[in-house]
């Protein structure tokens, strides 16, 4: 068991009353507190599971007494020691009962009407149960009576919460960062389809010059009908034949691509 010793000059007494310091190498800390009025009080506040009043008594004859009561409760019953051959340094006055582990108070009252009074050096209190002590059912700490206390929730730290925060956060970012470059690289493939899948609205010079080096090759055309629409080159390549008469008395059939000149027949004289 770990215990821990609280001398009498500790801030968390409460003293009460006409108590006076005194001590000397004998007692703890050299120091101890004495009342020498019936109803003095000191309240002692502690954390562990059990505590230990000690004191001096001072002489023959002079037998201190005192009363305790722990957490407000019943009165503890009256400490009365044998009266001792001497004074007496380091001497037992109360011995708590085991209690549930946790904040308690005592409540100490001068009850001696010698002349020598109470004097309180020291007190020792249990603060927890030994790691190497193995509990069990029969010697558990008695647990307070009332009601069952709540089992404690586990709660995340505050740090975890942070992390978690920023590592979503940054898993969110990254998440729409990636859509929208998705998002344009699907938009810049959709203009490069389009724009090559687009005619040119008009031929180009060399399909000209190839159309009419056709036609010059086909129907002895001239660089004249060059800047002609290409359908009225299509339509004027074809004409009607005519039968010319010729100075040898027979037809011919001759193709005329242009517009030709009117015939005259030489009429006989009279």
């Amino acid at each position: 068991m770990s215990t821990v010793k609280i001398d009498d000059s500790d801030p968390s007494i409460t003293w009460s009353g006409s108590w006076e310091r005194a001590g000397n190498s004998n007692e703890y800390n050299h120091t101890c507190s004495g009342s020498k009025n019936v109803g003095d009080t000191a309240i002692v506040t502690f954390t562990g599971t059990s505590i230990t009043v000690y004191g001096t008594i001072v002489g023959p004859g002079n037998t201190p007494t005192s009363t305790y009561t722990l957490d407000d409760g019943p009165l503890s019953p009256s400490f009365r020691p044998d009266p001792p051959p001497g004074k007496l340094y380091g001497q037992a006055f109360f011995a708590s009962p085991t209690l549930p582990y946790g904040t308690h108070k005592l409540n100490i009252t001068d009850t001696t009407n010698t002349v020598t009074g109470l004097w309180l050096d020291y007190f020792i209190v249990t603060t927890a149960v030994n790691a190497n002590t193995t509990l069990n059912s029969s010697s558990s700490i008695p647990q307070p009576t009332g009601g069952t206390s709540p089992t404690p929730k586990a709660h995340p730290s505050s740090w975890i919460i942070a992390v978690s925060v920023v590592v979503g956060g940054c898993a969110l970012l990254a998440a729409l960062a990636l859509a929208i470059y998705i998002a344009r690289r699907r938009r810049l493939k959709k203009n490069e389809v389009h724009v090559t899948q687009t005619a040119e609205p008009f031929p180009s010079q060399q399909s000209f010059q190839n159309i009419e080096s056709s036609l010059e090759s086909s129907y002895g055309f001239s660089g004249i009908h060059r800047k002609g629409d290409l359908a009225l080159l299509q339509a004027s390549s074809v004409r009607r034949s005519y039968d010319l008469p010729t100075s040898s008395g027979t037809g011919s059939l001759m193709s005329d691509f242009g517009p030709q000149p009117p015939m005259y027949t030489k009429r006989p004289t009279a």
